[in-house]
């Protein structure tokens, strides 16, 4: 095999052995993305034939870990929470990557993830996760979600937490009975005056509040 120069890139020889060609390409473009196939044939009399393809990809820059949109820092328990995932730039023709979202490690259920349109999003196209409030809250108020880009050999992810208020029946000494609160920063820090007069399940739930938040 000689080495020679083709429209789309730069072939030289690195090693060659009886068994084995290892070839370098340089100066590669975008259109040098395809299918390639490599061939070794037997000398005389057989001329047997062998060969295997593979498929190269080549990205106009460096690939990039994927964006999310639409994420809020804090929602409510009775919320469906919403964020998109999408590439930081729009990749075109047949090799596109792959999208998947994944709750505390796990590949999320399909029937919490719903596709967009490229119309919906600068011309770039995603998955959304779609998880209930309730979901978050039941995990403790904070769960991380990860979403996950694929191309090829290559793995980029982005992670966030998401956190939801939670709610919790306290003792009121002062009242009948017991009372709902929402646990945020300004009611936490107004309760805690009252933190002796407050069960320990009550107690403990609002010191999870506060590291939470």
């Amino acid at each position: 095999m000689s080495d020679q120069a083709t429209p789309k890139f730069t072939v030289n020889e690195l090693f060659r052995d009886d068994k084995r060609v290892t070839l370098s390409l340089t100066r590669l473009s975008v259109s040098a993305s395809g299918q390639y196939r490599c061939e070794v044939i037997a000398e005389h009399p057989s001329f047997r034939t062998e060969w295997h393809k593979a498929t190269m990809t080549v990205l106009r820059q460096p690939l990039s870990a994927p964006v999310l949109v639409g994420a809020r820092e804090v929602y409510e328990p009775s919320e469906l929470i919403k964020i998109g995932c999408q590439p930081e730039t729009p990749f075109h023709g047949d090799h596109q990557p792959s999208l998947k979202w994944f709750l505390q490690g796990s590949e999320v259920s399909p029937d919490w993830v719903r596709p967009y349109g490229s119309a919906l999003q600068d011309g770039v196209s995603g998955v959304s996760l779609h998880v209930p409030g309730k979901k978050v809250a039941d995990a403790g108020g904070s769960i991380q979600v990860e979403c996950r880009l694929t191309l090829g050999p290559h793995q980029l992810a982005t992670n966030k937490t998401i956190r939801v208020r939670l709610r919790v029946l306290v003792d009121d000494p002062l009242a009948s009975g017991s009372h709902e609160a929402v646990l945020n920063a300004s009611h936490c820090c107004s309760l805690l005056p009252c933190l002796p007069m407050l069960t320990p399940a009550a107690v403990f739930a609002l010191l999870m509040m506060l590291i939470v938040l």
